[in-house]
Protein backbone atom coordinates (compact mmCIF):
# COMPACT_ATOMS: atom_id res chain seq x y z
CA UNK A 1 0.00 0.00 0.00
CA UNK A 2 1.45 3.68 -1.16
CA UNK A 3 0.94 7.08 0.78
CA UNK A 4 -1.83 7.56 -1.23
CA UNK A 5 -3.71 4.77 -0.36
CA UNK A 6 -2.84 4.69 3.75
CA UNK A 7 -4.06 8.47 3.39
CA UNK A 8 -7.24 7.23 1.44
CA UNK A 9 -8.10 4.63 4.17
CA UNK A 10 -7.96 7.30 7.02
CA UNK A 11 -10.84 9.37 5.27
CA UNK A 12 -13.21 6.67 3.89
CA UNK A 13 -15.47 6.81 6.82
CA UNK A 14 -15.86 10.91 7.32
CA UNK A 15 -18.43 12.47 6.71
CA UNK A 16 -19.04 15.00 3.88
CA UNK A 17 -19.05 17.68 5.85
CA UNK A 18 -15.61 16.43 8.27
CA UNK A 19 -13.77 15.44 4.79
CA UNK A 20 -14.52 18.67 2.83
CA UNK A 21 -13.21 20.46 5.47
CA UNK A 22 -10.22 18.22 5.56
CA UNK A 23 -10.11 19.08 1.73
CA UNK A 24 -10.03 22.87 2.37
CA UNK A 25 -7.07 22.69 4.92
CA UNK A 26 -4.73 20.39 2.62
CA UNK A 27 -4.49 23.53 0.13
CA UNK A 28 -2.87 25.57 2.09
CA UNK A 29 0.62 24.23 3.17
CA UNK A 30 0.33 26.91 6.19
CA UNK A 31 -1.02 26.20 9.87
CA UNK A 32 -4.79 27.67 10.15
CA UNK A 33 -4.97 29.36 13.27
CA UNK A 34 -8.54 29.87 14.99
CA UNK A 35 -9.73 32.91 13.10
CA UNK A 36 -9.12 31.33 9.79
CA UNK A 37 -10.91 28.23 11.07
CA UNK A 38 -14.07 30.34 12.05
CA UNK A 39 -13.98 32.22 8.62
CA UNK A 40 -13.92 28.56 6.91
CA UNK A 41 -17.08 27.61 9.17
CA UNK A 42 -14.50 24.67 10.56
CA UNK A 43 -15.87 23.57 14.28
CA UNK A 44 -13.75 22.14 17.14
CA UNK A 45 -15.81 19.53 16.68
CA UNK A 46 -14.07 18.72 13.31
CA UNK A 47 -11.13 19.23 14.38
CA UNK A 48 -11.43 17.13 16.79
CA UNK A 49 -13.03 14.31 13.84
CA UNK A 50 -9.80 15.43 11.46
CA UNK A 51 -7.33 15.23 14.79
CA UNK A 52 -8.57 11.42 15.08
CA UNK A 53 -7.41 10.41 11.35
CA UNK A 54 -3.64 11.03 12.87
CA UNK A 55 -3.96 13.53 9.79
CA UNK A 56 -3.10 16.34 11.18
CA UNK A 57 -2.65 17.69 14.86
CA UNK A 58 -3.76 20.90 17.16
CA UNK A 59 -1.43 23.81 16.89
CA UNK A 60 -2.87 25.79 20.13
CA UNK A 61 -6.64 26.77 18.78
CA UNK A 62 -5.43 26.05 15.25
CA UNK A 63 -4.25 23.15 13.09
CA UNK A 64 -2.07 21.33 10.62
CA UNK A 65 -1.31 18.89 8.92
CA UNK A 66 1.03 16.50 10.75
CA UNK A 67 3.01 15.61 7.19
CA UNK A 68 3.28 17.45 4.02
CA UNK A 69 3.11 14.24 2.22
CA UNK A 70 -0.20 13.09 3.72
CA UNK A 71 -1.28 16.57 2.97
CA UNK A 72 -0.61 16.52 -0.42
CA UNK A 73 -1.97 12.97 -1.00
CA UNK A 74 -5.29 14.82 0.37
CA UNK A 75 -5.47 17.49 -2.12
CA UNK A 76 -4.50 15.14 -4.86
CA UNK A 77 -7.58 12.74 -4.11
CA UNK A 78 -9.58 15.97 -4.21
CA UNK A 79 -12.37 15.37 -7.11
CA UNK A 80 -11.21 16.53 -10.65
CA UNK A 81 -11.92 20.41 -11.15
CA UNK A 82 -12.67 20.35 -7.34
CA UNK A 83 -9.34 22.26 -6.26
CA UNK A 84 -10.00 25.70 -7.89
CA UNK A 85 -12.81 25.83 -5.87
CA UNK A 86 -11.28 25.08 -2.85
CA UNK A 87 -8.61 27.91 -3.33
CA UNK A 88 -11.62 30.74 -3.69
CA UNK A 89 -12.99 29.47 -0.80
CA UNK A 90 -9.56 29.91 1.05
CA UNK A 91 -9.46 33.81 -0.44
CA UNK A 92 -12.81 34.60 0.92
CA UNK A 93 -12.06 33.14 4.50
CA UNK A 94 -8.60 35.04 4.03
CA UNK A 95 -9.98 38.83 2.53
CA UNK A 96 -12.66 38.53 5.52
CA UNK A 97 -9.61 37.53 8.29
CA UNK A 98 -7.36 39.91 6.46
CA UNK A 99 -4.79 37.43 5.44
CA UNK A 100 -1.66 37.89 4.64
CA UNK A 101 -1.23 39.23 0.25
CA UNK A 102 2.07 36.39 0.00
CA UNK A 103 -1.12 33.63 0.99
CA UNK A 104 -3.93 35.24 -0.78
CA UNK A 105 -1.23 35.77 -4.08
CA UNK A 106 -0.83 32.02 -3.96
CA UNK A 107 -4.38 31.14 -3.16
CA UNK A 108 -5.37 33.26 -6.26
CA UNK A 109 -3.27 32.03 -8.61
CA UNK A 110 -4.55 28.42 -8.00
CA UNK A 111 -7.53 28.77 -8.45
CA UNK A 112 -6.93 31.24 -11.15
CA UNK A 113 -8.41 34.55 -10.50
CA UNK A 114 -6.65 37.20 -12.52
CA UNK A 115 -8.21 40.09 -11.18
CA UNK A 116 -6.86 39.15 -7.76
CA UNK A 117 -3.87 37.69 -8.93
CA UNK A 118 -2.89 41.88 -10.21
CA UNK A 119 -4.34 42.74 -6.80
CA UNK A 120 -2.18 40.37 -4.18
CA UNK A 121 0.54 39.58 -6.20
CA UNK A 122 2.17 42.81 -5.95
CA UNK A 123 1.16 43.18 -2.53
CA UNK A 124 3.20 40.51 -1.68
CA UNK A 125 6.43 41.22 -3.59
CA UNK A 126 6.24 44.62 -2.18
CA UNK A 127 5.25 43.70 1.46
CA UNK A 128 8.88 41.01 0.13
CA UNK A 129 10.88 43.53 -0.63
CA UNK A 130 10.62 45.36 2.72
CA UNK A 131 11.02 42.83 4.44
CA UNK A 132 14.44 41.97 2.90
CA UNK A 133 13.35 38.18 0.69
CA UNK A 134 13.78 40.21 -3.21
CA UNK A 135 14.04 36.91 -4.45
CA UNK A 136 10.10 35.95 -3.67
CA UNK A 137 9.82 39.78 -4.73
CA UNK A 138 10.65 39.21 -8.23
CA UNK A 139 8.92 36.10 -8.25
CA UNK A 140 5.56 37.66 -7.32
CA UNK A 141 6.31 40.53 -9.19
CA UNK A 142 7.01 37.72 -12.33
CA UNK A 143 3.56 35.86 -11.57
CA UNK A 144 1.57 39.50 -11.85
CA UNK A 145 3.30 39.83 -15.06
CA UNK A 146 2.43 36.95 -16.46
CA UNK A 147 -1.76 37.94 -15.92
CA UNK A 148 -1.29 41.20 -16.90
CA UNK A 149 -2.74 41.42 -20.10
CA UNK A 150 -2.82 43.82 -22.11
CA UNK A 151 -2.90 47.21 -19.78
CA UNK A 152 -0.16 49.34 -20.44
CA UNK A 153 0.15 51.11 -17.17
CA UNK A 154 -0.51 48.49 -14.96
CA UNK A 155 2.83 46.46 -17.36
CA UNK A 156 4.61 49.22 -16.84
CA UNK A 157 4.58 49.25 -13.44
CA UNK A 158 5.29 45.96 -12.55
CA UNK A 159 7.90 45.73 -15.19
CA UNK A 160 9.82 48.99 -13.28
CA UNK A 161 9.24 47.32 -10.03
CA UNK A 162 10.75 44.05 -11.16
CA UNK A 163 13.40 45.62 -12.16
CA UNK A 164 14.70 47.00 -9.03
CA UNK A 165 14.33 43.61 -7.40
CA UNK A 166 15.98 42.09 -10.85
CA UNK A 167 19.01 44.26 -9.82
CA UNK A 168 19.22 43.81 -6.18
CA UNK A 169 19.19 40.05 -6.50
CA UNK A 170 22.43 39.95 -8.78
CA UNK A 171 20.33 39.96 -12.25
CA UNK A 172 21.43 43.41 -13.87
CA UNK A 173 20.81 42.50 -17.39
CA UNK A 174 17.37 41.07 -16.55
CA UNK A 175 16.83 44.54 -14.74
CA UNK A 176 17.67 46.43 -18.18
CA UNK A 177 15.34 44.97 -20.19
CA UNK A 178 12.51 45.04 -17.76
CA UNK A 179 12.96 48.72 -17.16
CA UNK A 180 13.67 49.53 -21.25
CA UNK A 181 10.75 47.64 -21.73
CA UNK A 182 8.80 49.63 -19.25
CA UNK A 183 10.37 53.01 -20.87
CA UNK A 184 8.66 52.05 -24.10
CA UNK A 185 5.50 51.51 -22.34
CA UNK A 186 5.43 54.58 -20.88
CA UNK A 187 6.94 56.28 -24.21
CA UNK A 188 3.30 54.84 -26.05
CA UNK A 189 0.76 56.03 -23.17
CA UNK A 190 2.71 59.47 -22.91
CA UNK A 191 3.56 59.19 -18.96
CA UNK A 192 6.37 62.10 -19.25
CA UNK A 193 7.43 61.82 -15.47
CA UNK A 194 7.48 58.16 -15.83
CA UNK A 195 9.30 58.46 -18.82
CA UNK A 196 11.71 60.57 -16.71
CA UNK A 197 11.97 58.35 -14.28
CA UNK A 198 12.50 55.30 -16.36
CA UNK A 199 15.97 57.04 -17.41
CA UNK A 200 16.95 57.80 -13.62
CA UNK A 201 16.77 54.14 -13.17
CA UNK A 202 18.47 52.80 -16.19
CA UNK A 203 21.47 55.88 -15.65
CA UNK A 204 21.86 53.33 -12.35
CA UNK A 205 21.77 50.20 -14.48
CA UNK A 206 24.40 51.57 -16.69
CA UNK A 207 26.53 53.03 -14.16
CA UNK A 208 26.55 48.69 -12.89
CA UNK A 209 26.90 47.67 -16.00
CA UNK A 210 30.55 50.07 -16.54
CA UNK A 211 28.95 52.25 -18.67
CA UNK A 212 29.06 55.57 -17.33
CA UNK A 213 29.05 57.29 -20.68
CA UNK A 214 25.51 55.42 -21.12
CA UNK A 215 24.71 56.62 -17.26
CA UNK A 216 25.52 60.37 -17.97
CA UNK A 217 22.85 60.24 -21.30
CA UNK A 218 20.44 58.78 -19.14
CA UNK A 219 20.40 60.91 -16.47
CA UNK A 220 20.85 63.95 -18.46
CA UNK A 221 17.61 62.96 -20.00
CA UNK A 222 16.28 62.49 -16.85
CA UNK A 223 16.97 65.84 -15.45
CA UNK A 224 15.61 67.23 -18.51
CA UNK A 225 12.40 65.62 -18.86
CA UNK A 226 11.38 65.76 -15.01
CA UNK A 227 11.87 69.64 -15.17
CA UNK A 228 9.26 69.67 -17.52
CA UNK A 229 6.50 68.32 -15.27
CA UNK A 230 5.45 68.90 -11.78
CA UNK A 231 6.80 65.36 -10.25
CA UNK A 232 9.40 67.33 -8.01
CA UNK A 233 10.10 63.94 -6.16
CA UNK A 234 10.94 62.35 -9.68
CA UNK A 235 13.17 65.55 -10.36
CA UNK A 236 15.32 65.04 -7.03
CA UNK A 237 16.58 61.74 -7.33
CA UNK A 238 17.41 62.42 -11.06
CA UNK A 239 19.37 65.03 -9.61
CA UNK A 240 20.91 62.52 -6.72
CA UNK A 241 21.84 59.76 -9.27
CA UNK A 242 23.47 62.77 -11.24
CA UNK A 243 25.59 63.99 -8.02
CA UNK A 244 26.93 60.08 -7.71
CA UNK A 245 27.77 60.17 -11.08
CA UNK A 246 29.28 63.65 -10.82
CA UNK A 247 31.33 62.49 -7.47
CA UNK A 248 33.06 59.44 -9.76
CA UNK A 249 34.19 61.36 -12.42
CA UNK A 250 35.95 63.40 -9.92
CA UNK A 251 33.98 66.39 -10.91
CA UNK A 252 32.96 67.54 -6.78
CA UNK A 253 31.53 71.51 -8.05
CA UNK A 254 28.80 69.69 -10.02
CA UNK A 255 28.08 66.91 -7.48
CA UNK A 256 27.52 69.33 -4.79
CA UNK A 257 25.03 71.37 -7.48
CA UNK A 258 23.18 68.43 -7.99
CA UNK A 259 23.38 67.00 -4.66
CA UNK A 260 22.12 70.57 -3.18
CA UNK A 261 19.53 71.02 -5.71
CA UNK A 262 17.95 67.68 -4.41
CA UNK A 263 18.42 68.62 -0.73
CA UNK A 264 16.31 71.20 -1.29
CA UNK A 265 13.59 69.73 -3.02
CA UNK A 266 13.82 67.12 -0.55
CA UNK A 267 12.96 69.88 2.23
CA UNK A 268 10.09 71.37 0.28
CA UNK A 269 8.27 67.89 -0.12
CA UNK A 270 9.95 66.98 3.97
CA UNK A 271 10.79 63.57 2.26
CA UNK A 272 13.69 62.20 4.10
CA UNK A 273 14.07 59.32 1.58
CA UNK A 274 15.31 61.98 -1.23
CA UNK A 275 17.06 63.69 1.60
CA UNK A 276 19.41 60.94 2.24
CA UNK A 277 19.43 60.12 -1.52
CA UNK A 278 21.17 63.39 -1.96
CA UNK A 279 23.60 63.31 0.31
CA UNK A 280 24.95 60.22 -1.08
CA UNK A 281 26.86 62.16 -3.58
CA UNK A 282 28.41 64.52 -1.58
CA UNK A 283 29.60 62.14 0.97
CA UNK A 284 31.97 60.71 -2.11
CA UNK A 285 33.18 64.30 -2.57
CA UNK A 286 34.27 64.19 0.81
CA UNK A 287 35.68 61.40 1.06
CA UNK A 288 37.39 62.20 -2.12
CA UNK A 289 38.64 64.97 -0.42
CA UNK A 290 39.87 63.18 2.79
CA UNK A 291 37.01 64.53 4.58
CA UNK A 292 35.73 61.44 7.02
CA UNK A 293 32.67 63.24 7.61
CA UNK A 294 31.48 62.08 4.72
CA UNK A 295 32.47 58.40 6.21
CA UNK A 296 29.84 59.19 8.80
CA UNK A 297 27.31 60.45 6.01
CA UNK A 298 27.08 57.12 4.25
CA UNK A 299 26.70 54.99 7.34
CA UNK A 300 23.95 57.57 8.42
CA UNK A 301 22.21 56.74 4.77
CA UNK A 302 22.66 53.18 5.49
CA UNK A 303 20.79 53.84 9.08
CA UNK A 304 17.10 55.86 7.05
CA UNK A 305 17.32 52.80 4.36
CA UNK A 306 17.08 50.40 7.85
CA UNK A 307 14.38 52.59 9.25
CA UNK A 308 12.60 52.79 6.01
CA UNK A 309 12.67 49.06 4.80
CA UNK A 310 14.40 50.54 1.47
CA UNK A 311 17.03 47.67 0.34
CA UNK A 312 18.37 50.60 -2.25
CA UNK A 313 19.17 52.94 0.20
CA UNK A 314 20.82 50.30 2.94
CA UNK A 315 23.62 48.68 1.66
CA UNK A 316 25.03 50.90 -1.72
CA UNK A 317 26.13 53.92 1.23
CA UNK A 318 27.73 50.61 3.11
CA UNK A 319 29.42 49.14 0.09
CA UNK A 320 30.62 52.53 -0.54
CA UNK A 321 32.63 53.08 3.05
CA UNK A 322 33.97 49.52 2.68
CA UNK A 323 35.59 50.36 -0.85
CA UNK A 324 36.67 54.08 0.63
CA UNK A 325 38.00 52.36 3.73
CA UNK A 326 40.62 50.01 1.57
CA UNK A 327 41.07 52.78 -0.96
CA UNK A 328 42.63 55.21 0.88
CA UNK A 329 44.64 52.53 3.74
CA UNK A 330 41.98 51.90 6.62
CA UNK A 331 42.58 48.65 6.42
CA UNK A 332 41.86 48.19 10.38
CA UNK A 333 38.09 49.72 9.85
CA UNK A 334 37.99 48.10 6.26
CA UNK A 335 37.53 44.93 8.35
CA UNK A 336 34.74 45.85 10.20
CA UNK A 337 32.68 47.99 7.26
CA UNK A 338 33.28 44.62 5.41
CA UNK A 339 31.88 42.36 8.37
CA UNK A 340 29.06 44.79 8.68
CA UNK A 341 28.33 45.12 4.66
CA UNK A 342 28.50 41.65 4.53
CA UNK A 343 26.00 40.85 7.30
CA UNK A 344 23.39 43.27 6.20
CA UNK A 345 23.88 41.89 2.28
CA UNK A 346 22.70 38.61 3.44
CA UNK A 347 20.42 39.54 6.02
CA UNK A 348 18.42 41.98 3.35
CA UNK A 349 18.54 39.43 0.93
CA UNK A 350 20.93 41.84 -1.87
CA UNK A 351 23.37 39.12 -3.59
CA UNK A 352 24.59 42.33 -5.67
CA UNK A 353 25.60 43.91 -3.12
CA UNK A 354 27.27 40.79 -1.44
CA UNK A 355 29.33 40.55 -4.80
CA UNK A 356 30.28 44.17 -4.72
CA UNK A 357 31.39 43.24 -0.91
CA UNK A 358 33.53 40.19 -1.86
CA UNK A 359 35.35 41.72 -4.45
CA UNK A 360 36.45 44.75 -2.29
CA UNK A 361 37.62 42.01 0.38
CA UNK A 362 39.54 40.44 -2.48
CA UNK A 363 41.34 43.54 -3.09
CA UNK A 364 42.04 43.89 1.00
CA UNK A 365 43.04 40.60 1.11
CA UNK A 366 45.40 40.89 -1.83
CA UNK A 367 47.14 44.04 -0.04
CA UNK A 368 47.28 42.46 3.31
CA UNK A 369 48.97 39.39 1.60
CA UNK A 370 46.71 36.92 2.34
CA UNK A 371 46.73 35.39 -1.21
CA UNK A 372 44.43 32.52 -1.31
CA UNK A 373 41.67 34.38 0.38
CA UNK A 374 41.80 36.86 -2.03
CA UNK A 375 41.83 34.42 -4.60
CA UNK A 376 38.78 32.68 -3.07
CA UNK A 377 36.99 36.24 -2.58
CA UNK A 378 37.40 36.72 -6.35
CA UNK A 379 36.67 33.49 -8.21
CA UNK A 380 33.31 33.72 -5.39
CA UNK A 381 32.39 37.14 -7.62
CA UNK A 382 33.04 35.83 -11.03
CA UNK A 383 30.99 32.43 -10.34
CA UNK A 384 28.06 34.14 -9.02
CA UNK A 385 27.75 37.89 -10.73
CA UNK A 386 25.99 39.55 -13.57
CA UNK A 387 27.31 42.64 -12.72
CA UNK A 388 30.44 43.85 -14.82
CA UNK A 389 31.44 46.22 -12.79
CA UNK A 390 31.70 44.52 -9.72
CA UNK A 391 34.28 41.97 -11.62
CA UNK A 392 36.48 44.16 -11.94
CA UNK A 393 38.50 43.69 -8.65
CA UNK A 394 38.10 40.01 -9.11
CA UNK A 395 39.84 40.38 -12.26
CA UNK A 396 42.38 42.18 -10.86
CA UNK A 397 43.17 40.29 -8.00
CA UNK A 398 43.29 37.34 -10.46
CA UNK A 399 45.51 38.68 -13.00
CA UNK A 400 47.87 40.33 -10.68
CA UNK A 401 48.22 37.19 -8.51
CA UNK A 402 48.97 35.30 -11.59
CA UNK A 403 51.16 37.51 -12.89
CA UNK A 404 53.32 37.37 -9.51
CA UNK A 405 53.17 33.70 -9.28
CA UNK A 406 53.74 32.36 -12.66
CA UNK A 407 54.12 35.74 -15.15
CA UNK A 408 52.25 34.09 -17.62
CA UNK A 409 52.91 35.44 -21.34
CA UNK A 410 48.73 35.45 -21.38
CA UNK A 411 46.79 37.05 -18.71
CA UNK A 412 43.04 37.07 -19.33
CA UNK A 413 42.09 38.51 -15.96
CA UNK A 414 44.29 41.15 -16.83
CA UNK A 415 43.69 41.50 -20.45
CA UNK A 416 40.20 41.96 -20.05
CA UNK A 417 40.02 44.65 -17.64
CA UNK A 418 39.15 47.30 -20.26
CA UNK A 419 35.87 46.40 -20.72
CA UNK A 420 34.96 47.35 -17.01
CA UNK A 421 36.37 51.07 -16.80
CA UNK A 422 32.75 53.80 -15.94
CA UNK A 423 35.20 56.67 -16.28
CA UNK A 424 35.35 56.63 -20.43
CA UNK A 425 33.56 54.72 -23.18
CA UNK A 426 36.96 53.52 -24.39
CA UNK A 427 39.15 51.28 -22.64
CA UNK A 428 40.98 52.52 -19.65
CA UNK A 429 43.70 49.74 -19.92
CA UNK A 430 44.84 48.07 -22.45
CA UNK A 431 48.05 46.27 -21.38
CA UNK A 432 49.07 44.03 -19.31
CA UNK A 433 51.18 45.23 -16.11
CA UNK A 434 54.36 43.99 -14.43
CA UNK A 435 53.27 44.71 -11.19
CA UNK A 436 55.18 45.75 -8.06
CA UNK A 437 53.66 45.23 -4.53
CA UNK A 438 51.34 47.44 -1.55
CA UNK A 439 52.91 50.61 -0.91
CA UNK A 440 50.43 51.17 2.08
CA UNK A 441 51.94 51.73 5.57
CA UNK A 442 51.68 48.73 7.42
CA UNK A 443 50.24 46.65 4.28
CA UNK A 444 52.33 43.48 3.50
CA UNK A 445 54.63 43.51 0.83
CA UNK A 446 53.88 40.31 -1.32
CA UNK A 447 56.54 37.35 -1.32
CA UNK A 448 58.89 37.01 -4.35
CA UNK A 449 57.88 35.89 -8.13
CA UNK A 450 57.72 32.18 -6.87
CA UNK A 451 57.75 32.36 -3.66
CA UNK A 452 55.78 29.88 -1.01
CA UNK A 453 56.80 31.81 1.90
CA UNK A 454 52.83 32.90 4.16
CA UNK A 455 54.67 35.52 5.83
CA UNK A 456 54.80 38.79 4.15
CA UNK A 457 57.29 41.76 4.89
CA UNK A 458 55.50 45.36 6.26
CA UNK A 459 55.86 48.10 3.78
CA UNK A 460 56.21 51.78 5.44
CA UNK A 461 55.88 53.78 2.97
CA UNK A 462 53.53 56.65 2.76
CA UNK A 463 50.47 56.13 1.21
CA UNK A 464 48.86 58.60 -2.10
CA UNK A 465 46.93 61.07 -0.41
CA UNK A 466 43.03 60.38 -0.48
CA UNK A 467 41.41 60.61 -3.38
CA UNK A 468 44.45 61.12 -5.86
CA UNK A 469 45.42 57.95 -6.34
CA UNK A 470 46.64 57.02 -10.22
CA UNK A 471 46.31 54.42 -12.57
CA UNK A 472 49.97 54.12 -13.22
CA UNK A 473 49.30 52.36 -9.58
CA UNK A 474 47.41 49.36 -9.75
CA UNK A 475 43.88 49.71 -9.06
CA UNK A 476 44.49 47.01 -6.43
CA UNK A 477 46.62 49.20 -4.55
CA UNK A 478 49.70 48.74 -6.07
CA UNK A 479 52.69 49.63 -7.76
CA UNK A 480 53.18 48.75 -11.37
CA UNK A 481 55.81 49.70 -14.08
CA UNK A 482 57.13 53.15 -14.65
CA UNK A 483 55.89 54.38 -18.27
CA UNK A 484 58.30 54.19 -20.60
CA UNK A 485 60.63 56.85 -20.49
CA UNK A 486 60.38 57.46 -16.79
CA UNK A 487 63.59 58.48 -14.92
CA UNK A 488 62.30 55.36 -12.22
CA UNK A 489 62.89 53.17 -15.22
CA UNK A 490 66.30 51.37 -16.38
CA UNK A 491 65.07 50.26 -18.85
CA UNK A 492 61.67 50.32 -21.01
CA UNK A 493 58.60 48.57 -19.72
CA UNK A 494 55.37 47.93 -21.26
CA UNK A 495 53.00 50.65 -20.18
CA UNK A 496 49.65 50.38 -19.05
CA UNK A 497 47.75 52.58 -17.47
CA UNK A 498 47.57 56.23 -17.77
CA UNK A 499 47.30 58.56 -14.87
CA UNK A 500 43.80 59.17 -13.49
CA UNK A 501 42.49 61.34 -10.51
CA UNK A 502 40.56 59.00 -9.07
CA UNK A 503 39.65 54.93 -8.53
CA UNK A 504 36.74 53.96 -10.85
CA UNK A 505 34.81 51.90 -8.89
CA UNK A 506 32.83 52.64 -6.29
CA UNK A 507 30.32 50.02 -5.30
CA UNK A 508 26.88 49.46 -5.09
Amino acid sequence: MNVRDAVLARIAGLAPSARRSLELLSCTPEPIGPALLGALDVSRTTVGVLAATGLVDRHGKGVAFRHEIARAAVLEATAPGAEPELHATMIDALEAVGGDPSLLAHHATASGDVPRILRYAPEAAAEAARSGAHREAVAFYETALRHVGDDPATRAALLEALSVELDLTDRLHAAVAAQEQALELRRATGDVAAVGAAHTALAGFAWGAADRALAERHVAAAIEILSSTDDRRALGFALARQSFLAAWRGDAPQARRSGGRAARIADELDDVVLRTSASIGVALVRLLEGDLQGRTDLLAATDVGLAHRIDGLVTPPMTNVCHFDVEQGRFAEAEESLVEALRLSEQRDTPSCTAWQLGVRARLRLLQGRWAEAEQDAHAVLRSGDLPLGQLWPHLVLGLLAARREGPPVNPNLDGCGGWSPRSTSPAWSRRPSPRWPRTPGSPVAPTRGSTDPSPRTCSRSPSPAGTSRWHRCGAGCAVSPRPGSSRSGRRRRPWFRPRRTSPTSGR
